[in-house]
């Protein structure tokens, strides 16, 4: 018997010896139909449905008129047909997801490799980190010197000592390479400043850079791709927050935003408000003003960074005021 071609219930129902392998009447269609069904395991849902039938069927056969079992029979093929269909599609998705976390998986071994190779290519990082109230000199291995003021950090690789990425505030001597023309690249999450061989103190504190050259000339690249040239003495104050240059000045005094290095903070003509902020950054507190009169009070000083207790004493004796430290808060009266 060829029984392959059955895809309907229809072929079944009017298979007599499937309708006997039902009723399990006859040896010898049972046993056919037990080994067809063993060899045909595709079709066996489809058999099962039609065995469903049959036993209706024949349960009642005055019950169940014709065109109720025509009806049943093409609601029936109906689901089948759906549910084939729904494998088909089922199929295609999962062939499709297969094919797509393959190539995600192979991006991955590709971003894996590139890793590596940038490892391998930039080489060890090195990484120097500042506490409140302290700083450090640091000296690259090309000769170009770094001075690290409180609150801030230095990373670089060991195979590029001319390419440093800074957060908060550090002050650069560049060493000049006249024989290669390599340039000496500073990122911060604002702007790149490239140079030459140059000093200058670089300030990314308060979510902004400012870069204030104090001899040769640099570079700017700015996070929204605009580019400006810089001498000495020139300020540049910019915030890729909200892309916009804070501040644009010529011929200022670099010793008052460099001072820092030599242990002072120099302060010319500012608000006592304006001078405070950087005695919050660099040693993690918060000034608190008992008198809007006070805060506004030009000062022109300057105190040491010895520590903490020698910068609020010298502004006590500069300026005739009172602070009173309260664990993290200064309170200015």
């Amino acid at each position: 018997m060829e029984k392959d071609n059955y895809f309907q219930i229809e072929d079944f129902l009017q298979d007599e010896s499937f309708v006997n392998w039902v009723n399990r009447t006859r040896q010898e269609d049972i046993e056919f139909w037990d080994q067809w069904l063993a060899e045909n395991p595709g079709k066996r849902e489809l058999a099962k449905e039609a065995a469903i039938m049959i036993n209706g069927i024949l349960f009642n056969p005055k019950q169940l008129p014709k065109a109720d079992i025509e009806k049943a029979l093409r609601t029936l093929n109906q689901r089948i047909d759906q549910k084939l269909e729904d494998d088909v599609q089922t199929r295609h998705r999962q062939i499709a997801r297969r094919r797509w976390l393959s190539i995600a998986a192979g991006f991955l071994v590709l971003i894996a490799a590139y890793m590596v190779f940038q490892s391998l290519n930039k080489g060890k990082e090195i990484y120097y980190e500042t506490a409140f109230g302290e700083q450090i000199d640091i000296k690259l291995s090309d000769g170009t010197t770094v001075a690290l003021n409180a609150n801030s950090s230095l990373r670089w690789y060991s195979k590029n000592t001319r390419e440093v990425w800074v957060e908060g505030e550090a002050f650069f001597k560049v060493q000049r390479k006249p024989e290669t023309g390599a340039k000496f690249r500073v990122h911060t999450n604002d702007l790149v400043v490239e140079v030459l061989g140059t000093a200058f103190n670089v300030n990314s504190h308060s979510a902004k850079t400012q870069v204030v050259l104090e001899e040769g000339k640099v570079r700017l690249k700015l996070k929204n791709g605009t580019e400006k040239t810089m001498s000495p003495g020139d300020l540049i104050s910019y915030s890729a927050q909200i892309d916009q240059v804070l501040e644009s000045k010529q011929s200022v005094r670099s010793d008052l935003h460099t001072s820092w290095k030599d242990g002072t903070l120099m302060f010319d003509d500012i608000s006592l408000e304006e001078a405070m902020k950087k005695i919050e950054t660099t040693y993690g507190v918060k000034a608190v003003f008992k008198s809007e009169s006070t805060a506004k009070r030009k000062i022109t000083t300057g105190v040491p960074t010895i520590d903490l207790e020698t910068c609020i004493k010298a502004f006590e004796i500069a300026l005739g005021i009172e602070i009173e430290q309260n664990e993290n808060l200064l309170i200015v009266y």
